[in-house]
């Protein structure tokens, strides 16, 4: 787990991932939304897909990669709710001190959830995307 660590602190990686679309199965755990797909005359029409998708926990290092736990994201709730379920469950189950921090996407850098993870006790890193990395860039002289 050392090479794991970003000085001398262990973070656990949080994000989500899809498994499972359909537009015609479905379970009572299915997530729902609409999508925009082409009909039989070739216009579009919006139909409910169902899906599955999952918060996963992991520690990521250039000797290491463990996925810890995964949680479900339940129909009608976002990703934040399931990922502090999931970290709630590591705090019991490995205890407040395994890890140092948590490491997500944008999609977390919102205010409930950061002072969630810091009532936890645990440091947060959030990482920004952007689009287009071009505008990164200094302009040359």
């Amino acid at each position: 787990m050392e090479s794991a660590k970003i000085k001398g602190l262990l973070f656990v990686s949080i994000d989500a991932n899809e498994h499972f679309a359909s537009f015609s199965r479905t379970c009572p755990c299915c997530c729902q939304r609409r999508v925009e797909v082409s009909g039989p005359d070739g216009g579009k029409v919006k139909v409910i897909q169902f899906y599955h998708r999952y918060v996963f926990a992991h520690i990521s290092g250039p000797q290491v990669n463990i996925v810890l736990d995964i949680e479900p994201v339940r129909p009608g709730e976002d990703e934040c709710a399931a990922a502090l379920r999931l970290l709630g469950r590591l705090r019991r189950i490995y205890g407040p001190r395994f890890f140092d921090g948590i490491s997500a996407d944008a999609w977390y850098a919102k205010g409930p959830f950061l002072r969630a993870i810091d009532k936890l006790g645990w440091l947060w890193i959030v990482v920004l995307k952007r689009e287009d990395m071009k505008s990164m860039r200094r302009p040359s002289n």
